[in-house]
């Protein structure tokens, strides 16, 4: 440092006698002083300022050999943001580079801080180039917890013709990478408040209409029976045939109505089909019936394999071990064959293979939302459960996993229902499992709450699942207070099964 610039970071040429001597040097001491200056800035203590110039020297030693991927590597390693944006501008792929960056920063082990820090400086960035790269901006987006920003851009693409399909991929995307309860504030982000009042009119207007229907309906039905029927019947099709081929209907419309809707619309605002169209892919319903068409098609799984497990089974914990297999081959699939043709082998489980046998049901039929309460309407409690519950509580968590990671309000208020009425401890453990995996990530407090207030009434084995399930809940939140409060009840309770639910 002492000799700053007279120190050469250019070795000199291998000497005849020598060798590479005088190049291991200086590579050696340039690694010295990375490493140094990299442990001040970590700690942010004051940085030598003989140091501080040779690091700016190495910086501008690889600027003028164009290497600014490697500057950008340099610059993340010592916290040098200035050094980043510098290397981004002078580069003549900027995008790329942004690209690259992002997928570096967000696959690195940087602090939290740090890291919000840099992806600041990358949107910004972003957002000065003639063509933004929206995908990399969202990614950003979503580490730093910005769903309104993220919002704004499906908004922006949405405007232009070009950009509608590149919003449905952002959407995609989202759903694979974001919380429930991001993607939550996404969608409440993409309606305007005027339209909010208006659909919440609409809704009740037609909540009323319906009941008006009903009611007309059960007075003339002893008089009218089959004219309901198929007035009913044509008001289905009608209704459906509306939702699921709304591009058919407006081809087929007139002129004039054409010009009606494009009044109805002004121009550089998002359409109501598109926003719908958004919205059900931010829910997962597309990405979810694609998938589960995706296994039904592709089950190739060997039956052979499972009828020689069963065969050869002779205790209680491989009977349990058998059905839980079965459940993770037929994941997806709602193949749940081997359960209906061995129905007496099945009828051999008790108290928790019971348990087990009925959620695997949920692994079966996952996403298969559609007909989850028809699927699991024998097992589901109704009025008085049997003495111990095994298995209605198995059927609780087998709902959640149908609705794993996307349980809608009403999956939710009804698991938490079942959770507050129920009476025996395999129910409760399930109701609270089933919560857990429908509310995840969601940090929703009501659920929270709920099962924070079955946790501490200490019974070991609802108090298990209570733990695990609010973990699930508050994934990925980093919420202290709710850390704080699982970890000081591990100290409180005497119940090893708690305190590993707590943990998990």
């Amino acid at each position: 440092l002492g000799a700053e610039d007279l120190f050469s970071l250019s070795p000199r040429p291998a000497h005849p006698e020598y060798g590479q001597q005088d190049e291991l040097y200086v590579n050696k001491i340039i690694e010295q002083a990375v490493d140094t200056y990299k442990l001040a800035m970590r700690d942010n203590t004051k940085v030598d300022q003989r140091l501080e110039n040779l690091l700016n020297r190495i910086f501008n030693l690889n600027m003028e050999s164009r290497e600014y991927r490697q500057v950008v590597g340099l610059a993340l390693d010592t916290r040098r943001l200035d050094q980043i944006e510098r290397a981004v501008k002078a580069s003549d792929d900027s995008t790329t580079l942004l690209s690259e960056t992002v997928i570096k920063v967000l696959g690195s082990q940087l602090d939290r801080a740090f890291r919000s820090k840099v992806l600041d400086v990358l949107l910004r960035l972003f957002s000065e180039l003639e063509e933004p790269d929206f995908v990399s901006m969202c990614q950003c987006l979503i580490k730093l917890e910005k769903p309104g920003d993220v919002a704004d851009i499906l908004n922006r693409l949405v405007k232009n013709q070009d950009g509608e399909l590149l919003a449905y991929q952002i959407s995609f995307d989202l759903y694979e990478n974001a919380t429930q309860q991001f993607i939550q504030q996404i969608e409440k982000a993409l309606i305007p408040e005027t339209e909010k009042t208006v659909t919440a009119t609409s809704e009740s207007a037609t909540e009323n209409a319906t009941s008006t229907t009903e009611t007309t309906t059960t007075t003339t039905a002893a008089s009218s029976t089959s004219g309901t029927t198929s007035s009913a019947t044509a008001t289905t099709s009608s209704t459906t045939s509306a939702v699921t081929s709304k591009s058919a209907d407006d081809s087929s419309s007139s002129t004039s109505g054409s010009s009606e809707s494009a009044e109805t619309v002004p121009s550089g605002t998002m359409s109501p089909e598109v926003r719908d169209k958004l919205r059900s892919i931010l829910r997962g319903e597309e990405t979810i019936k694609h998938h589960m068409q995706f296994l039904i098609k592709n089950n190739h799984t060997d039956m052979l394999i499972l009828k020689n497990i069963k065969d050869s089974v002779r205790m209680a914990c491989t009977h349990n071990g058998t059905v839980i297999t079965n459940g993770l081959m037929h994941i997806g699939t709602t193949c749940d064959d081997f359960l209906r043709d061995n129905l007496e082998w099945i009828s051999k489980a008790t108290n928790w293979n019971k348990f087990n046998a009925v959620a695997t049901l949920g692994l079966i039929h996952r996403g298969h939302e559609a007909n989850a309460m028809k699927v699991l309407d024998p097992y589901l409690p109704k009025g008085e459960p049997d003495q111990f519950g095994y298995k209605e509580g198995g059927a609780l968590y087998a709902y959640g996993l149908i609705h794993a990671n996307h349980g809608s309000a009403n999956v939710i208020e009804y698991l938490q229902k079942q959770l507050a009425g129920a009476t025996t401890a395999a129910v409760r453990h399930g109701a609270c499992l089933g919560l857990g995996v429908a509310a995840l990530g969601t940090r929703n407090e009501s659920v929270y709450s709920q099962l924070r207030e079955t946790l501490y009434q200490d019974d070991a084995v609802v108090g298990e699942a209570a733990g695990t399930a609010m973990g699930l809940v508050m994934a990925a939140s980093l919420d202290a207070a709710a850390f704080r409060e699982m970890v000081q009840y591990i100290s409180d309770t005497a119940h090893d099964k708690i305190q590993r639910g707590l943990r998990t």
